[in-house]
């Protein structure tokens, strides 16, 4: 998604009705602000550093949020 970051994405999704309810998780920078992390909690399910999580603990993530992993 070459010129759009999570925020943008996130108000893409919004507006698409088949898919605004669905939970979208957030693999993040470390050099997030205060402002920035509120942002995300408000609209992903989770958020993860990515310097902290690599493949196994997403997909335990998801697995935890859906249940179907």
């Amino acid at each position: 998604m070459s010129g759009m970051n999570g925020f943008g994405f996130m108000a893409k999704l919004k507006k698409n009705e088949q898919l605004k309810g669905a939970p979208v998780f957030a693999i993040a920078p470390l050099n997030l602000t205060k402002n920035d992390l509120k942002r995300l909690n408000g609209d992903f399910i989770r958020v993860l550093n990515k310097l902290d999580y690599g493949i196994n603990d997403l997909a335990a993530a998801v697995n935890g949020v859906t249940g179907k992993i």
